[in-house]
């Protein structure tokens, strides 16, 4: 099969993806892997070709729209800055992949553009995957919110329109747009129906142990999976931290350490964080490693306190006692396989929800990120420490899908809804 493979947004949405395309190709098909510009290098360095599709995700996180207009306190504005970010580049992206994708078999794309994946896929009858990090469709088994005192039900189907709701209305305008350059018809239904109705794969690249009514309740359309990653010599080939002489190895051997991450969410005053994390750590009789991600961090560690650009998390996060993340989909699922808990401190989207489910699960707490401080990382961090809390996040890790097996299912879904549609 021909397979076009639009990714969007940042590493750890693109990351999954690649993993895909590797295990495709290796099976013998034509994988056309599409990525922004900034992780151009990352996909090559990883062991495949790609396109540069997309804007480029870091400098989108950076800018105008995202660091102000989509924070405003005027609703008008935020909404709009809302919508312009949801439908950025749709259209440029259809246009750069159209002659590809009249070529192709199978139009696979992560949640983010899975519009434009939706456009192609009718322009050229193309059979249509999407791969979702975290539950995004209408559930009655998982609930976007804390349930409130009263009337729970009512609330939380009522939280599901008004997310499904907000979306079409926000993207609407855009999609039809893209549609038309395109040569479409405007579009008449949620992407998500139409999906549904022309029976579109939707791949939930997420371990059913964190959701486990959640694979019952959606069938085989929606399958969970488990967490997809690199093979271990993918990752050995990308080597991000530089640190191949084990530098970072023996540093980590000096005593229990505490990761604090926060990827590609932009931290405002790094100052002001890594004083707060030597605070902590003082205060609980760790070290921390401190991950910089694309935040501007100051080169001022010690002897107790590291501050590196990134980390392979399968090698450091099992030498850690505990992570301080974000709450990305990616993060999380390593933490987990670390069997390590985490505290999740969370910005938006996904993250409070996986917040949310560590904690019932009794492998991690959740705080947001604005309202961090190191009394409150001290009063999360404690119970986290403790060892019947690290004997339990142990044992759940020996209870995940392995990577491989997440990998080699998610290769099998799609290949079967290619032939099915072939």
């Amino acid at each position: 099969m021909r397979i076009l493979m639009p990714f969007l947004g940042s590493r750890g949405d693109v990351q999954p993806g690649v993993a895909l395309a590797l295990e495709l190709r290796r099976r013998g098909h034509d994988v056309r892997l599409g990525v922004p510009p900034n992780l151009v290098d990352f996909a090559r360095r990883a062991g495949i070709d790609v396109l540069t599709t997309g804007p480029d995700s870091a400098a989108l996180l950076e800018s105008e729209l995202v660091q102000h207009r989509i924070k405003s306190a005027n609703p008008r504005t935020r909404w709009r800055g809302l919508s312009e970010l949801g439908t950025f580049g749709w259209t440029e992206l259809a246009l750069t992949l159209d002659d590809e994708a009249a070529d192709s078999d199978l139009i696979v794309s992560c949640f983010l553009g899975q519009e434009v994946a939706r456009a192609l896929a009718d322009k050229h009858r193309l059979a249509q995957v999407a791969m979702h990090y975290y539950p995004i469709r209408p559930s009655e088994s998982v609930h976007l919110l804390p349930d409130p005192p009263f009337a729970a039900e009512s609330v939380h189907h009522l939280t599901w329109w008004l997310a499904d709701r907000s979306w079409r209305l926000m993207t609407r305008r855009g999609e039809d747009s893209m549609r038309a350059e395109l040569g479409l018809g405007p579009s008449r239904t949620s992407v998500a129906r139409r999906m549904t109705n022309t029976g579109s794969l939707e791949l939930q690249a997420i371990d059913p142990i964190l959701f486990p009514q959640l694979g019952d309740e959606w069938g085989v359309r929606r399958p969970l999976v488990g967490f997809l990653d690199l093979a271990p010599e993918t990752r050995a080939a990308l080597d991000d931290d530089g640190d191949g002489d084990g530098e970072l190895d023996a540093w980590l051997d000096q005593g229990r350490c505490i990761y604090w991450g926060f990827g590609s969410m932009p931290v405002a005053s790094p100052e002001d964080m890594v004083q707060m994390v030597r605070e902590v750590s003082q205060r609980l009789g760790c070290r921390a490693l401190v991950a910089a991600g694309w935040s501007n961090f100051a080169d001022s560690g010690d002897d107790d306190l590291r501050i590196v650009r990134s980390v392979d998390h399968h090698r450091v996060l099992p030498r850690c006692v505990a992570a301080v993340h974000h709450g990305g989909a990616g993060t999380t699922a390593a933490a987990l396989r670390a069997g390590i808990p985490s505290l999740i401190s969370w910005f938006n989207a996904d993250q409070p929800l996986w917040g949310r489910r560590l904690a019932a699960l009794g492998v991690g707490d959740h705080r947001r990120f604005r309202d961090l401080s190191a009394d409150e990382c001290v009063t999360a961090l404690t119970p986290l420490l403790a060892t019947a809390t690290q004997d339990r996040a142990r044992k759940l890790a020996g209870r995940l899908i392995t990577p491989a097996d997440a990998v080699r299912a998610a290769a099998d879904a799609v290949e079967l809804q290619g032939f099915a549609r072939s």
